[in-house]
């Protein structure tokens, strides 16, 4: 993870420091030391002197100890690999804690230092708002990556998506048996709401399970999901 120390960070600072969504920002990084420079570079905003880092760690437990009672919602940057497990481990349970109102606007960015299909692939299946290869820190790419998790929609960095050429996988292998559950309802017509209903799940697990629908079909909204749904036979 050295690309995490170039200069692209400091981007990542002056577009984090202008925006006016209230996320405070928490590393958990595998990599002490590369942990260290990122928190020195997001500390502290210099012109406004506005405090935006709550804490940094190398661990899972770490990491949910500093989640509990946060000063505000969260842009959590989180590498593939941990003192004590895995970063897809880590967003899996910070998704378990989301499920209360305390996490629910928690914004999870998972680094990716390994782009073999199989790592890529459970990245994908991972509830992480985020996913970016090492190419994905460089400058031009952050203000369309934090415009669209702004927008509610998350962000796959495109270089994954070529990794993982439908030539090696089936789209429906892309998809879990939840996603292509909810992918049906979707096909049928159906709001978040009474995908949730229909799925006895919640609105927000909806939601999430539809984004990701979305990202691995490389589709642009959910009607587009759908034609594609049809179109490839994903659905019956």
């Amino acid at each position: 993870m050295k690309i995490l120390l170039n200069e692209s960070f400091e981007e990542w600072q002056k577009i984090i420091n202008q925006s006016d969504w209230g996320h405070k920002i928490l590393i958990c990084c595998g990599h002490k030391p590369t942990a260290i420079s990122m928190a020195t570079l997001f500390a502290i905003d210099p012109e406004s002197k506005t405090e935006h880092l709550v804490g940094v760690c190398t661990s899972q437990s770490e990491c949910l100890e500093l989640i509990q009672n946060p000063p505000a919602p969260l842009l959590i940057f989180i590498s593939g690999r941990l003192d004590d497990g895995s970063g897809i481990g880590l967003i899996k349970a910070i998704h378990d804690q989301a499920l209360t109102a305390s996490g629910k606007n928690h914004i999870t960015v998972l680094t990716l230092n390994t782009v073999n299909p199989s790592s890529l692939k459970e990245a994908l299946d991972s509830p992480a708002n985020i996913i970016l290869t090492q190419r994905g820190f460089e400058a031009f790419t952050l203000s369309h990556v934090l415009l669209s998790v702004k927008m509610g929609i998350n962000y796959v960095d495109p270089l994954i998506h070529h990794i993982l050429d439908p030539s090696h996988f089936k789209k429906s292998d892309l998809l879990s048996k939840r996603e292509l559950d909810v992918l049906e309802l979707v096909c049928d017509g159906m709001t978040n709401h009474e995908i949730g209903r229909e799925l006895h799940i919640a609105d927000v697990t909806a939601r999430q399970h539809v984004q990701a629908v979305i990202r691995k079909l490389h589709a642009r909204n959910r009607t587009d999901s759908a034609v594609k749904a049809i179109r490839e036979e994903l659905v019956e």
